[in-house]
């Protein structure tokens, strides 16, 4: 949620959720009952798995699920060390996030251009952040070249062309840099 890129639900709401419904905790773990709440709340990927513990190992196992058409789009295993539950918290956001960043790059169209500058589409609200940068992209998905971001609005942000960049046009395709 920090990174103001994904919207995450708590459990409390899921249990809510759930309570209303009339769902036990052993319906969620049915896959079809998760993506079920999947859709209930608006989610393009909802995530289930386990944690194991053992003394100050986690074993961490997580599917990650799109909501729309049931596929595991991708899947984390890792094990961490720790014994502060804020602490591996954290290590598991990170994980998770970078996961679902390469599974999900941000993608955007070019609103307008003035020389090496141009507007693109989306902005903080989508977790685009200052010095993040996109591939230009032509009508077959092939990179040909860069640009960086240099201003963020809420809605919108500010690029510029890097040295190997072909002449940015409005309409043009972005996609994050992974």
């Amino acid at each position: 949620m920090n990174l103001g890129r994904f919207q995450v639900v708590e459990r409390q709401v899921l249990d809510k959720l759930m309570a209303e419904l009339k769902l036990s905790s052993s319906a969620l773990a049915d896959p079809a009952t998760a993506l079920k709440l999947g859709k209930v709340l608006s989610a393009r990927v909802i995530a289930t798995g386990s944690m194991v513990r053992e003394k100050r190992n986690w074993l961490v196992s997580l599917r990650f699920i799109e909501t729309e058409t049931t596929a595991i789009k991708a899947s984390l295993s890792t094990m961490m060390t720790g014994t502060e539950m804020a602490e591996i918290a954290d290590q598991l956001a990170g994980k998770v996030a970078e996961k679902l960043r390469h599974t999900y790059p941000l993608q955007a169209k070019i609103s307008s251009v003035d020389g090496e500058k141009a507007v693109i589409n989306i902005g903080s609200q989508s977790g685009v952040v200052k010095g993040m940068r996109f591939n230009v992209l032509d009508e077959r998905d092939i990179p040909l070249g860069q640009v960086t971001v240099t201003a963020v609005g809420k809605t919108e942000s500010r690029i510029q062309a890097g040295k190997d960049a072909v002449p940015l046009v409005k309409g043009m395709r972005l996609r994050e840099v992974q």
